[in-house]
């Protein structure tokens, strides 16, 4: 047998058994939106929100919540607009370019400064945050997203919802259509 023989005969054996093994499992991924609200950066899961839209002003309400800058007109529906770096314990945005729309029934929108990208990791590189990590904010992230050598908080848009409806009860969404 020669040498270019026994190579073909271990490609064949290479080949066949790799179909012979149990298939690896699926890399289970997370999706994320990568943004920066005041100096710090952070994530959001994509399942949380329904858009990331250009901030373009917010006509401002009396309301007793300092992190409110007033409601904005979305997509042709009123949505109350906060600064996100306020609500998670950063002071105010610098000059918020974008939003993000929550999902669900109860939809307000975060104003951020910097829209970073968007990122796919694998499920093993989220690590639970430590309590004392973003001890000043009212919302602290519960998880963190490690992305290359750092780690990135991720905010939970359905956490920050939940909370401001129980200081302020749910936002007033559009008239109903009821007669």
């Amino acid at each position: 047998m020669s040498a270019e023989s026994g190579r073909i005969d271990e490609l064949r054996r290479t080949f066949d058994s790799a179909f012979a093994s149990e298939p690896a499992a699926p890399v289970e991924r997370v999706d994320l939106i990568a943004l920066r609200a005041a100096a710090r950066s952070y994530a959001v899961r994509v399942s949380e929100i329904a858009g990331v839209v250009p901030f373009g002003g917010a006509v401002p309400l009396p309301c007793e919540e300092p992190a409110m800058l007033g409601i904005a007109a979305v997509r042709g529906t009123p949505l109350a607009v906060y600064d996100l770096a306020a609500l998670v314990g950063d002071g105010p945005a610098r000059a918020p370019r974008w939003m993000l729309l929550s999902a669900g029934a109860d939809r307000v929108a975060l104003a951020f400064d910097e829209l970073d990208g968007y990122l796919r990791i694998p499920r093993d590189q989220l690590v639970a945050a430590a309590p004392e990590h973003g001890a000043k904010a009212t919302f602290r992230p519960v998880e963190l997203a490690r992305c290359g050598d750092s780690l990135r908080p991720i905010v939970s848009v359905t956490a920050v919802v939940r909370e401001l409806e129980q200081r302020l009860g749910p936002p007033a969404g559009p008239p109903s259509k009821e007669k």
